[in-house]
């Protein structure tokens, strides 16, 4: 789901997530829905910034700027237990969207959402495509877990995605 995971070069997490119901960034993401306009943020992002993923790092910079200037990456949980199986530091566009940083208009990151908040691209990790291999399952975890190395990591989502699926999918048997 939308929450925020911070790593550093070394793979190290930064501080702990902020997870999707912590509320601090809220004035942040009304001010960025004020400020970027309520056109922009629904025909765009399909959301306000409220309190999602990219309002929390902007709630980062602001208040623990000794933290933000370690970040190499940030993720998702979800992105998060996948680096951690594999060892990729990978998103989807859905996970993206949990974190109101995808255009939906230019089906890209939100250039204008990033400048907004003064990050820069590269702290984003690498896109996948949401039904796609993933990664695979290092050695050490498949050690640790008791499970195959080289497994594949081919999907994950938060709520809004898996309800969304779920939907379509259901939809698709009426048909």
């Amino acid at each position: 789901m939308h929450g925020l995971v911070a790593i550093d070069k070394d793979g190290k997490l930064i501080r702990n997530s902020i997870i999707w119901c912590d509320s601090r960034a809220v004035g942040i993401g009304e001010k960025a829905f004020a400020d970027l306009g309520e056109e922009f943020c629904l025909s765009h992002l399909l959301n306000s910034p409220g309190n999602f993923t990219a309002s929390k790092l902007r709630w980062i910079k602001l208040f623990e700027p000794e933290n933000f200037g370690r970040i190499y990456k940030i993720m998702l949980p979800g992105d998060y237990i996948a680096y951690r199986l594999t060892g990729d530091i990978t998103t989807t566009e859905s996970g993206l969207s949990e974190g109101i940083f995808w255009d939906f208009k230019v089906n890209d990151v939100s250039d204008k959402l990033l400048a907004y908040y003064g990050f820069d691209r590269n702290i984003l990790p690498t896109l996948v495509k949401t039904f796609s291999e993933q990664g695979r399952v290092s050695a050490e975890m498949a050690v640790k877990l008791g499970i195959k190395a080289s497994t594949p990591v081919s999907y994950r989502a938060g709520d809004q995605p898996n309800n969304a699926f779920r939907f379509s999918s259901s939809l698709s048997g009426l048909m």
